[in-house]
């Protein structure tokens, strides 16, 4: 039976990423990341049992970097609004 939503927010919590239909917990598959409004979202599948899910991250606030932290400068995207993927029918693994 698949973990309810609450239970696997509790679960990643207590301990890491689970699958929440089998709660398989290594070599998940996760696409990139995309963002709606104050929300990350985050297509996700099992190896084990094929479930896929969407795991969504609302933003909950941030932390400011005082002037003399070290931030690294690499890696660092332009955002532009993005619309929902749910049209998508491909596979999070890319196989057709």
């Amino acid at each position: 039976m698949p973990l309810t939503p609450g239970a696997s927010v509790a679960r990643v919590t207590q301990q890491g990423p689970c699958c929440p239909v089998c709660q398989h917990d290594t070599q998940l598959l996760y696409d990139s990341l995309d963002m709606e409004g104050p929300t990350i979202l985050q297509d996700a599948m099992c190896p084990a049992c094929g479930a896929r899910w969407r795991d969504v991250y609302p933003l909950s606030g941030y932390v400011l970097y005082a002037p003399d932290d070290v931030v690294p400068t690499s890696g660092y995207v332009m955002h532009t609004p993005m619309v929902s993927r749910t049209d998508n029918t491909c596979p999070v693994d890319g196989t057709q």
